[in-house]
């Protein structure tokens, strides 16, 4: 994409947007919004970027302490409240496309390629 990735700390970002050091982020876009860096960009491309939940952990230690069935409680809990947050997070993103794309910002599309 002929882009030079400059690393820097989520605090400076703004900054870096605000003054032209950089032009570009990496960011899904319901954090693009929730950090203000919508405003200081005019395009977006069309793959899919999200936040996500990867894993719950527990210690060995601590998990071994927890009764059996008490455990297999938190797991089912656990497992139907990812699917939950999953649903959620994929419908905010939706709408905060919509948001960007009314706020000015063109989506520039992506053809991706097969794996």
């Amino acid at each position: 994409m002929g882009t030079n990735p400059i690393p820097l700390a989520i605090t400076d970002v703004t900054t870096a947007l605000n003054t032209g050091m950089i032009d570009t982020v990496y960011a899904p876009p319901l954090g693009a919004i929730a950090l203000q860096w919508n405003l200081y960009v005019k395009y977006m491309t069309s793959l899919p970027l999200t936040h996500s939940t990867g894993a719950v952990l527990l210690s060995k230690n601590f998990a071994q302490k927890i009764p059996a069935a008490h455990l297999k409680i938190l797991k089912d809990e656990f497992h139907h409240s990812m699917e939950r947050l999953t649903i959620e997070v994929r419908k905010q993103t939706e709408e905060s496309v919509l948001l960007l794309e009314k706020g000015g910002i063109k989506i520039l599309l992506c053809l991706r390629t097969p794996i």
